[in-house]
């Protein structure tokens, strides 16, 4: 992996805080779910779906620029 800046160290940093809110956060609403009411479920549910697509975004971003940076390693 090639080396990064400071402020690159300081993003990778700040995308896995986030992941770590958002893998807590998705934890809360699965508890949440699984409570009696029907249509609070199906919200959270839907709010579920819409956390798990930022994350995947999150993550397909991060994978994007390292790998565009170890091409421009090559």
């Amino acid at each position: 992996m090639p080396e990064l800046s400071p402020t690159e160290e300081a993003i990778l940093a700040e995308y896995e805080r986030l992941d770590l809110n958002l893998r807590s956060l998705t934890d809360e609403i699965r508890v949440l779910t699984e409570g009696p009411s029907q249509v609070l479920s199906e919200q959270l549910s839907e709010l579920q779906s819409k956390v798990y697509v930022i994350r995947t975004l999150i993550k397909s971003s991060v994978y994007n620029y390292a790998k565009m940076k170890g091409q421009e390693m090559e």
